[in-house]
């Protein structure tokens, strides 16, 4: 599946909490959840040069922790981010991501970076907004378009957004890079 977004970063908590409040009157909030990645490197490929990744991720929401293994290819060349990404739930478990990430470094995978970060989804009518506290990066927003949704829709909430004195900087970055980069809130 082809994932289409878009991603900002907040300048300030007041835009953050704006932001917020504009969302929660527009879209629905489909939930609150803490997601943890860990991120790893191929041991024959150098993901970085391939523009590629594979995550491990740790879902909590509530009482229930999912995980789930996900490979996102190349980036393609657009005014937004889109890439390749297979996303696979592997099972509802408290101690299955340990397992994992135990698996593939005994596959010659290496882990590379953790990021942990707080995220507040919204369900619009032709896109999914993603408030994010990322633990060391700051705060941020992504936009990703549902399947077969223009993106004219999406981008015209984003100039309302934006008159609503809403600080926004796109970063083209994803957040392991920001990471990696040096590049802190």
């Amino acid at each position: 599946m082809k994932e289409r977004e878009i991603k900002y970063r907040l300048m300030d908590k007041e835009s953050y909490m704006k932001l917020k409040e504009w969302l929660s009157k527009k879209c629905n909030l489909k939930s609150e959840v803490l997601e943890i990645d860990d991120y790893f490197q191929h041991p024959c490929r150098d993901f970085r040069l391939t523009d590629e990744a594979l995550r491990l991720r740790r879902d909590e929401r509530k009482d229930q922790v999912k995980i789930y293994l996900t490979y996102k290819g190349p980036r393609e060349t657009s005014y937004m981010k889109v890439r390749e990404e297979i996303n696979i739930e592997l099972a509802s478990s408290k101690w299955l991501d340990e397992m994992m990430k135990i698996l593939l470094e005994k596959l010659g995978f290496k882990h590379i970076a953790t990021i942990e970060k707080q995220r507040i989804e919204y369900d619009c009518k032709s896109y999914t907004a993603s408030l994010d506290i990322v633990k060391d990066l700051g705060l941020f927003v992504e936009f990703e378009l549902k399947p077969e949704a223009n993106p004219s829709e999406l981008f015209g909430d984003i100039e309302k957004i934006l008159g609503q004195n809403v600080e926004l900087k796109l970063v083209e970055q994803t957040y392991l890079e920001l990471l990696l980069s040096g590049s802190r809130n």
